[in-house]
């Protein structure tokens, strides 16, 4: 197979399985989930482990997918060959078997033996993955050809994800063993959280500010941008490991400093955003319909970071200022933003620019437009019930339910876009 045969394999192979596995997740989570009220939703409510359904959904989608475009872009980008489709290839199968076999366990075989031993098995399938992720995102950084302070996104998301899976890992280990799970069950937020903010925002940022300022024609991203990128990484562990603390312990200590971390944390945000250009998306002038597709997502993509920490922020302020506990609603609305709002426009900006024209031509920019709308609307309408919940005393059940079948819907057609382009591409 030619060098560039296989770059093209690879991608497929990510992008394909990663369109399943979207696929798939929007209607056990989405059409037929827990926020629809139908058969399944009752047997998820019985049978499933609610740790299960964040966890599998975030590997879905944006992880694997995220994961695909960096193995196949980073070599390019940095000029090394050497075993990188081997690399890519190994940290696939880890991840896509790990991922089933998790599923398996949790979610039909659940019995306790059974159900926590495949659970286990794949957990650890899935952290073998992340080492491979960590290790050749490293290895092609340390010896790349061309160098650049904002590498520093890269390796600090790959970090973050080899954290997050390992969190993941204990958390079955500790159910096989019966040693409870309460406390993380409690803390489940904070480590989703930073597994988007962590993982899929540097990540993403690396691979956006990799690509679009040839493509949209902004600014290159400015040197002094390691400081807040530095900075913004802090701030987020302390976050994640003040709130990991609090939400099992409310009534301690914690609470006050975790409101000048959470407000600390946003300004970072909006400090590094603008040091790596990534504001200069919502303003970008666009010469044709994919640019203008590319600018949109990108947008949405950048926005929902800041709208992300804003509610960090605000849960911050809540926790220190009050004697109460987080309301369920408002974490359910963050991480919504984070997997939906970041995650999915920015798979799709990513995908647009990496695939050329025929990504946006004909059926293929009326499928990706579609969705994007489709799946705004969802999201506005997510957002919006999940604030109003905790102030209201209104019944927005329905309205609840209609943004997660428009939510699934509109990823079902991205779901059928990805595979139109990436694996007829």
């Amino acid at each position: 197979m030619s060098n560039e045969a296989s770059k093209r394999s690879i991608l497929r192979l990510f992008g394909c399985t990663g369109a399943v596995l979207l696929s798939a997740d929007m209607l056990a989570f989405k059409l037929l989930g827990p926020d629809t009220g139908g058969w399944a939703s009752k047997y998820m409510a019985i049978v499933v482990d609610s740790r299960t359904l964040d966890w599998l959904s975030f590997m879905a989608w944006p992880a694997f997918m995220l994961i695909g475009v960096s193995m196949w872009l980073v070599p390019q980008l940095k000029e090394v060959r050497d075993q990188a489709g081997t690399r890519a290839r190994i940290c696939f199968w880890l991840l896509l078997l790990g991922y089933v076999t998790d599923a398996v366990g949790r979610a039909v075989l659940t019995g306790p033996v059974i159900g926590n031993g495949l659970a286990v098995f794949g957990s650890a399938m899935q952290l073998g993955g992340a080492v491979v992720y960590l290790w050749a995102t490293w290895q092609d950084v340390f010896r790349s050809l061309h160098p650049s302070v904002r590498d520093i996104l890269l390796r600090v998301g790959a970090l973050w994800f080899l954290g997050a899976v390992a969190v993941h890992f204990a958390s079955n280990v500790s159910a096989a063993l019966e040693y409870g799970g309460v406390v993380y069950l409690r803390s489940s937020g904070a480590v989703y959280e930073g597994f988007a903010l962590g993982f899929v925002c540097n990540t993403g940022l690396w691979l956006l500010v990799s690509i679009m300022p040839r493509f949209l024609g902004t600014q290159e991203p400015r040197r002094r941008a390691v400081n807040s990128i530095v900075a913004y990484n802090v701030l987020l562990v302390m976050w994640v490991l003040g709130e990991a603390w609090s939400l099992p312990y409310p009534y301690t200590w914690v609470r006050m400093p975790l409101a000048l971390t959470g407000l600390g944390l946003a300004a970072a945000t909006v400090y590094m955003l603008r040091d790596l250009s990534a504001l200069e998306y919502l303003g970008a002038r666009v010469e044709d319909g994919r640019r203008a597709l590319a600018k949109v997502a990108a947008s949405v993509a950048v926005v929902s970071v800041l709208v992300a920490v804003t509610i960090i922020a605000g849960i911050g302020v809540w926790l220190g200022s009050t004697s109460e506990v987080l309301l369920p609603p408002v974490s359910h609305g963050l991480r919504e933003v984070l997997r939906t709002g970041l995650g999915s426009y920015l798979l799709i900006t990513l995908f647009v620019g990496l695939l050329g024209p025929q990504a946006a031509a004909g059926v293929k920019g009326v499928l990706v437009w579609s969705a994007i709308v489709v799946i705004g609307l969802a999201l506005a309408m997510h957002v919006g019930v999940n604030l109003l919940v905790p102030l209201t005393a209104l019944d927005l059940g329905a309205i609840e339910r209609a943004a997660s079948w428009g939510s699934g819907a509109g990823h079902l057609l991205l779901a059928l876009w990805l595979l139109v382009t990436t694996c007829r591409g």
